[in-house]
């Protein structure tokens, strides 16, 4: 996997012309607008979110509110469908509430943890959690594994943590970039750490 800026995976992207697939998870809202910036830039195809699609509401907080959830996830599926694209991929994640989400099962296709979806002749295994990935066996190199939820990394290359990274799959040529989240996706999701001045 490389790590590049945007820029530079636009300029690849103008000597492919296969499909692209941009995989995320964990996402707070405010990212949404700079993934859909990424998605339209590069003409991708497909999209695959491994879970936590309001990343900044917890439902297991103690004070969580259902109402408040409810008004994020349409938000949230109201940007999605802004990206005019007919193949996105939903995996809930523990702090989603699937039974809501099933009122959205017309739009997008929500995907349950462990799955394997096949798209351009690749399969990728998809959840939320590194350790709900189904393994695929048989399929020499052809595989990827999504997944998000923290930042544990699996150092394999076909193994992608959409946490930690905005992953970029070239289908076709079966390359795959990575740009990292804005500065402030951390800052929402609460993992930001003062930095101490002292004389």
């Amino acid at each position: 996997m490389n790590r590049l800026k945007l820029k530079d995976i636009l300029q690849i992207r103008d000597e492919y012309s296969g499909d692209i697939l941009v995989h995320v998870s964990d996402t707070p809202l405010i990212s949404l607008l700079y993934i859909k910036k990424i998605v339209k830039k590069l003409n991708a195809k497909y999209v695959i979110h491994t879970g936590d699609f309001i990343d900044e509401l917890k439902t297991t907080h103690p004070l969580f509110d259902e109402k408040d959830y409810e008004r994020a996830i349409s938000k949230f599926m109201n940007k999605l469908k802004g990206l005019s694209i007919d193949d996105i991929y939903l995996v809930p994640g523990n702090h989603d509430n699937p039974t809501l989400l099933e009122k959205y099962k017309d739009d997008f296709k929500i995907i349950r943890e462990g799955s394997v979806i096949d798209i351009g002749g690749v399969s990728f295994s998809v959840a939320h959690d590194y350790n709900n990935l189904k393994v695929i066996s048989g399929k020499r190199g052809r595989v990827y594994y999504l997944y998000g939820h923290n930042k544990y990394r699996d150092e394999r290359e076909q193994y992608l943590n959409g946490y930690c990274s905005i992953n970029i799959i070239f289908i076709d040529s079966f390359k795959v970039y990575s740009i990292p989240y804005p500065f402030f996706v951390n800052i929402v999701r609460g993992k930001n750490h003062p930095i101490k001045i002292g004389l």
